[in-house]
């Protein structure tokens, strides 16, 4: 073969393969810039005004089911609650369902929404959800319903943001609440503290 063909082939496969590196690299470097925009927007959506009054309602009920006698799963809560309350509650549970799925298919920055949302998923999962998950189960088998289905389990959760099934934040030889018990109900009184009533069933932190 002509020296000179054979140096032009290896030039353009050369070429060719510094184009494909290239776009590789860009490609990798677009998906991670849009991992983090995508991690941090939805941090500032956590702390949005109607996020925070529906975790601070959500949390009134739900602490309320979880002291009662009998304790009522997300399907009969979903039929017994005004439908105000249940929204809150809806909307703190799909708050979570949603950072864990694009968690799951790759479209979080982990390395930041690890420690972002990671004490949120532990203390909700761990002290509301994943005990009403168990109730759910138990409920299928008396009532014969079908079971409510989230995309993403408790148990995924706990995975995906590195949590465990423990609550080490909780004292408890004192049963004190996490700090960030009080946390929805400052930063949201800071703003429009006159806009919903204090919160109640919570214990001070």
């Amino acid at each position: 073969m002509d020296s000179n063909l054979l140096s032009a082939l290896i030039g353009l496969a050369g070429g060719i393969v510094g184009v494909a590196i290239g776009a590789y690299l860009q490609h990798r470097t677009s998906h991670a810039q849009m991992c983090r925009e995508t991690t941090l927007q939805l941090y500032d959506r956590f702390d949005d005004e109607d996020i925070l009054e529906s975790r601070i309602r959500a949390e009134q009920v739900l602490s309320a089911n979880a002291e009662s006698a009998r304790p009522q799963c997300l399907s009969e809560l979903y039929h017994s609650m005004p439908r105000e309350d249940w929204h809150h509650v809806s909307r703190t549970r799909h708050f979570l369902d949603q950072i864990g799925l694009l968690s799951r298919i790759g479209y979080l920055d982990r390395t930041i929404a690890v420690p972002l949302f990671g004490s949120y998923v532990q203390y909700w999962v761990n002290r509301y959800f994943a005990p009403l998950e168990k109730l759910e189960a138990d409920y299928v088998k008396r009532a014969g319903h079908s079971r409510a289905q989230w995309r993403v389990s408790s148990a995924e959760l706990r995975r995906l943001f590195r949590v465990s099934e423990s609550d080490p934040s909780i004292n408890a030889a004192s049963g004190a609440v996490p700090s960030m018990a009080a946390v929805d109900r400052s930063c949201l009184s800071a703003d429009f503290s006159g806009r919903i009533q204090p919160e109640q069933n919570r214990p001070a932190a």
